[in-house]
């Protein structure tokens, strides 16, 4: 009985744990679908705007590189995500939305590193091949 009871424990623990790290919002919009064109014209900055706020940053961040690849695939609340490549989108885990956030009414930049998975809406699931925003960015030389 005693096994049992700490099994059951670990296992609720494990079970918290892991629910925790989930989220099933309504609230990500998929690089390519209707409904990522809409919310971004709700937004004050469209994907072309952000792009650059986000090339903008890497290169002050790195002042030796000359180009960079930009790979958004989605928004998430009013965030614009990239990330450095295509997200790995899996329907068991959904998404890790770790990456660099552009707000889409602020400009604000966040760099954001999370455990954090969020999962697509059902209606969404259906769609066969996921592909990224991508746009290679040429540093301006002075």
């Amino acid at each position: 009985m005693k096994k049992f009871k700490c099994y059951s424990l670990i296992f609720y623990s494990l079970f918290i744990l892991v629910s925790c790290s989930y989220t099933k919002d309504k609230k990500i919009y998929i690089f390519g679908t209707y409904e990522f064109k809409e919310k971004e014209k709700e937004l004050k900055l469209s994907l072309e705007e952000a792009t650059q706020i986000y090339a903008n940053y890497i290169f002050k961040q790195d002042t030796q590189k000359t180009r960079i690849k930009c790979i958004l695939d989605v928004i998430y609340n009013d965030n614009y995500i990239f990330t450095d490549s295509p997200l790995n989108f899996n329907s068991k885990t959904g998404y890790n939305i770790s990456g660099i956030w552009v707000n889409g009414h602020t400009g604000e930049i966040k760099e954001k590193h999370s455990s954090k998975y969020v999962k697509i809406p059902n209606e969404l699931k259906n769609i066969n091949a996921i592909i990224p925003f991508q746009k290679e960015i040429i540093k301006k030389s002075r």
